[in-house]
Protein backbone atom coordinates (compact mmCIF):
# COMPACT_ATOMS: atom_id res chain seq x y z
CA UNK A 1 0.00 0.00 0.00
CA UNK A 2 1.28 3.53 -1.09
CA UNK A 3 2.34 5.99 1.54
CA UNK A 4 -0.11 8.49 0.23
CA UNK A 5 -3.04 6.37 -0.03
CA UNK A 6 -5.65 6.07 2.56
CA UNK A 7 -5.58 5.60 5.55
CA UNK A 8 -2.00 5.68 5.25
CA UNK A 9 -1.29 8.87 6.78
CA UNK A 10 1.61 9.92 3.93
CA UNK A 11 -1.20 13.05 2.37
CA UNK A 12 -1.74 14.32 6.17
CA UNK A 13 2.18 14.33 6.60
CA UNK A 14 2.67 16.18 3.20
CA UNK A 15 0.86 18.85 3.79
CA UNK A 16 1.87 19.49 7.90
CA UNK A 17 6.11 19.45 6.79
CA UNK A 18 5.70 20.76 2.87
CA UNK A 19 2.16 21.86 1.29
CA UNK A 20 0.74 24.66 3.58
CA UNK A 21 2.84 27.32 2.44
CA UNK A 22 4.85 27.35 5.54
CA UNK A 23 1.86 27.87 7.49
CA UNK A 24 1.53 25.51 10.62
CA UNK A 25 -1.46 23.38 10.63
CA UNK A 26 -3.30 23.11 13.97
CA UNK A 27 -4.44 19.56 14.35
CA UNK A 28 -7.01 20.85 16.81
CA UNK A 29 -8.79 23.09 14.63
CA UNK A 30 -9.05 20.33 11.72
CA UNK A 31 -11.64 18.12 10.65
CA UNK A 32 -12.18 15.51 7.76
CA UNK A 33 -15.13 14.95 5.71
CA UNK A 34 -15.79 11.82 4.12
CA UNK A 35 -18.04 9.73 2.44
CA UNK A 36 -15.95 6.09 2.95
CA UNK A 37 -17.24 5.41 6.92
CA UNK A 38 -17.66 2.01 6.68
CA UNK A 39 -21.45 1.82 6.92
CA UNK A 40 -23.49 -1.15 5.83
CA UNK A 41 -25.84 -1.53 3.44
CA UNK A 42 -29.65 0.43 3.82
CA UNK A 43 -27.61 2.65 6.57
CA UNK A 44 -30.53 4.71 6.08
CA UNK A 45 -34.11 5.02 4.50
CA UNK A 46 -32.59 5.96 0.83
CA UNK A 47 -29.46 5.00 1.19
CA UNK A 48 -29.02 1.21 0.11
CA UNK A 49 -25.47 0.41 -0.73
CA UNK A 50 -23.25 0.02 1.95
CA UNK A 51 -19.64 2.62 1.51
CA UNK A 52 -17.30 1.29 -0.47
CA UNK A 53 -14.77 1.56 2.50
CA UNK A 54 -14.20 2.67 5.70
CA UNK A 55 -10.70 4.20 4.90
CA UNK A 56 -11.88 7.71 5.12
CA UNK A 57 -13.00 7.32 8.58
CA UNK A 58 -9.81 5.19 9.40
CA UNK A 59 -7.95 8.12 8.09
CA UNK A 60 -9.14 10.56 10.08
CA UNK A 61 -8.75 7.87 12.56
CA UNK A 62 -4.57 7.65 12.14
CA UNK A 63 -3.99 11.04 12.48
CA UNK A 64 -6.56 11.84 15.13
CA UNK A 65 -9.04 14.08 13.49
CA UNK A 66 -12.35 14.77 13.83
CA UNK A 67 -14.18 12.71 11.56
CA UNK A 68 -17.95 13.17 9.66
CA UNK A 69 -20.18 12.08 6.85
CA UNK A 70 -21.20 14.75 4.35
CA UNK A 71 -24.47 13.74 5.48
CA UNK A 72 -23.53 14.41 9.46
CA UNK A 73 -21.19 17.84 8.50
CA UNK A 74 -23.55 19.42 6.18
CA UNK A 75 -27.40 18.41 6.39
CA UNK A 76 -26.90 17.38 10.58
CA UNK A 77 -27.45 13.79 10.13
CA UNK A 78 -26.91 11.64 13.06
CA UNK A 79 -24.12 9.21 12.91
CA UNK A 80 -25.08 6.01 11.20
CA UNK A 81 -24.06 2.83 12.61
CA UNK A 82 -20.64 1.78 11.27
CA UNK A 83 -18.29 -1.44 11.62
CA UNK A 84 -14.33 -1.04 11.10
CA UNK A 85 -12.13 -4.15 11.05
CA UNK A 86 -11.93 -6.39 13.41
CA UNK A 87 -8.53 -5.89 13.61
CA UNK A 88 -7.71 -2.59 15.70
CA UNK A 89 -4.36 -2.35 16.70
CA UNK A 90 -5.06 0.56 19.55
CA UNK A 91 -5.90 -2.38 21.77
CA UNK A 92 -2.05 -4.08 21.60
CA UNK A 93 -0.46 -3.64 24.97
CA UNK A 94 3.24 -2.33 23.58
CA UNK A 95 4.83 -3.48 26.94
CA UNK A 96 3.51 -6.53 26.56
CA UNK A 97 6.58 -9.38 26.63
CA UNK A 98 7.73 -10.89 23.45
CA UNK A 99 7.60 -14.49 25.01
CA UNK A 100 7.28 -16.53 28.15
CA UNK A 101 9.80 -14.47 30.85
CA UNK A 102 10.02 -17.65 31.93
CA UNK A 103 11.51 -19.34 29.07
CA UNK A 104 14.82 -19.07 27.53
CA UNK A 105 15.18 -17.66 23.96
CA UNK A 106 19.04 -19.93 23.19
CA UNK A 107 18.87 -23.21 23.97
CA UNK A 108 22.60 -24.43 23.43
CA UNK A 109 24.81 -26.18 22.37
CA UNK A 110 23.34 -26.93 19.20
CA UNK A 111 19.62 -27.40 18.09
CA UNK A 112 17.34 -26.57 15.13
CA UNK A 113 14.65 -23.84 15.43
CA UNK A 114 11.88 -23.70 13.38
CA UNK A 115 9.31 -20.67 13.03
CA UNK A 116 5.75 -20.93 12.80
CA UNK A 117 3.19 -17.66 11.54
CA UNK A 118 1.27 -15.81 8.93
CA UNK A 119 3.22 -13.77 6.83
CA UNK A 120 4.28 -10.50 7.94
CA UNK A 121 3.59 -10.97 11.54
CA UNK A 122 7.32 -10.45 12.27
CA UNK A 123 9.20 -13.63 11.93
CA UNK A 124 12.04 -12.39 10.09
CA UNK A 125 12.81 -9.30 12.56
CA UNK A 126 12.56 -11.58 15.47
CA UNK A 127 15.35 -14.22 13.59
CA UNK A 128 17.18 -11.28 12.86
CA UNK A 129 17.26 -9.68 16.34
CA UNK A 130 17.36 -12.27 19.02
CA UNK A 131 18.40 -15.72 17.19
CA UNK A 132 21.30 -14.83 14.02
CA UNK A 133 23.26 -12.39 17.49
CA UNK A 134 23.72 -15.39 19.36
CA UNK A 135 24.88 -17.43 16.43
CA UNK A 136 22.43 -19.19 14.57
CA UNK A 137 22.59 -19.99 11.04
CA UNK A 138 19.57 -18.42 9.32
CA UNK A 139 17.82 -20.78 6.39
CA UNK A 140 14.95 -19.14 4.44
CA UNK A 141 12.74 -19.80 1.84
CA UNK A 142 12.83 -16.31 -0.12
CA UNK A 143 16.51 -16.11 -0.46
CA UNK A 144 17.31 -19.14 -1.16
CA UNK A 145 14.39 -20.05 -3.56
CA UNK A 146 13.39 -23.83 -2.86
CA UNK A 147 12.64 -25.97 0.15
CA UNK A 148 15.64 -28.39 -0.84
CA UNK A 149 17.93 -25.70 -0.70
CA UNK A 150 16.27 -24.52 2.82
CA UNK A 151 17.43 -28.33 3.51
CA UNK A 152 20.55 -28.30 2.45
CA UNK A 153 21.79 -25.54 4.06
CA UNK A 154 20.28 -26.75 7.29
CA UNK A 155 21.96 -30.05 7.10
CA UNK A 156 25.48 -28.40 6.35
CA UNK A 157 25.23 -25.81 9.18
CA UNK A 158 24.53 -29.01 11.80
CA UNK A 159 27.45 -30.63 9.75
CA UNK A 160 29.55 -27.46 11.21
CA UNK A 161 28.24 -27.37 14.58
CA UNK A 162 25.56 -24.64 13.79
CA UNK A 163 22.36 -24.34 15.57
CA UNK A 164 19.90 -23.15 12.45
CA UNK A 165 16.74 -21.37 12.77
CA UNK A 166 14.09 -22.03 9.76
CA UNK A 167 12.49 -18.72 9.11
CA UNK A 168 9.73 -19.67 7.14
CA UNK A 169 5.91 -19.73 7.69
CA UNK A 170 6.09 -23.95 7.84
CA UNK A 171 2.28 -24.00 8.13
CA UNK A 172 1.70 -27.83 8.07
CA UNK A 173 3.15 -30.80 9.45
CA UNK A 174 4.89 -32.05 5.99
CA UNK A 175 6.83 -28.50 5.99
CA UNK A 176 7.79 -28.28 9.83
CA UNK A 177 8.70 -32.38 9.59
CA UNK A 178 11.77 -32.16 6.90
CA UNK A 179 13.59 -29.74 9.54
CA UNK A 180 12.41 -32.16 12.63
CA UNK A 181 14.29 -34.96 10.65
CA UNK A 182 17.38 -32.60 9.93
CA UNK A 183 17.38 -32.44 13.71
CA UNK A 184 16.85 -36.03 14.49
CA UNK A 185 19.68 -37.23 11.94
CA UNK A 186 22.00 -35.10 13.60
CA UNK A 187 21.26 -35.46 16.77
CA UNK A 188 20.18 -32.39 17.95
CA UNK A 189 16.93 -31.33 19.44
CA UNK A 190 14.23 -29.57 17.67
CA UNK A 191 12.42 -26.50 19.31
CA UNK A 192 9.33 -24.63 17.33
CA UNK A 193 8.90 -20.37 17.62
CA UNK A 194 4.99 -19.62 16.95
CA UNK A 195 4.26 -16.56 16.67
CA UNK A 196 0.37 -16.23 17.54
CA UNK A 197 -0.60 -13.64 15.29
CA UNK A 198 -4.39 -14.06 14.49
CA UNK A 199 -5.39 -13.48 10.96
CA UNK A 200 -6.92 -9.99 11.41
CA UNK A 201 -3.70 -8.38 12.79
CA UNK A 202 -1.60 -10.83 10.06
CA UNK A 203 -3.52 -9.19 7.06
CA UNK A 204 -3.29 -5.52 8.52
CA UNK A 205 0.54 -6.17 9.19
CA UNK A 206 0.71 -7.39 5.65
CA UNK A 207 -0.89 -3.84 4.05
CA UNK A 208 1.32 -2.04 5.90
CA UNK A 209 4.50 -3.91 5.82
CA UNK A 210 7.41 -2.14 3.59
Amino acid sequence: MGMYRKPVTGMWDYLCEKGDDGFPVQKEDCLYVGDAAGRSANWAPDRKKKDFSCSDRLFALNIGLKFSTPEEFFLGWKTAPFHLPNFDPRTLDPNAPLHDPAASLISPPTEVAVTVGFPAVGKSKFVKDYLVPKGYVCVNRDTLGTWQKCVASCEEALRNGKSVVVDNTNPDLESRSRYINCAKNAGVPVRCFELTTTVEQAKHKNRFRG
